[in-house]
């Protein structure tokens, strides 16, 4: 399955690529910005692994779209731990996804 071209974050599109060649700069995933073009690239890992590290880069996302201020190392430890923690909640309970999304239709 792939995943979606974009996501929208405020009134951004932000694209998403599964990039391989992100193994050889030694991360699973980056998000870069350049002047109002956002991009997410996650590497191809493990279903798990690239979860984790897609839900890693949209909190950065998040983070840098609504301006949330924070230091840059408190900023990688909240993504971190952020990015975990929705991946494990989301594994552990499919149905919450599934009913979060029928909420917000």
């Amino acid at each position: 399955m792939k995943p979606p071209s974009t996501i929208r974050v405020g009134v951004y599109d932000v694209k998403i690529e599964i990039n391989n060649n992100l193994k050889e700069l030694e991360r699973y995933g980056d998000f870069a910005e350049n002047y109002g073009d956002y991009t997410i690239r996650v590497g191809k890992t493990s279903k798990v692994a690239t979860a984790d590290t897609l839900l890693h880069e949209i909190t950065h996302a998040i983070v840098r779209i609504y301006n949330i201020e924070i230091e840059d190392t408190d900023e990688e430890k909240l993504v971190t731990s952020l990015g975990t923690a929705y991946a494990q909640v989301y594994r552990d309970s499919p149905e919450l996804l599934a009913y979060i999304g029928w909420l917000l239709k």
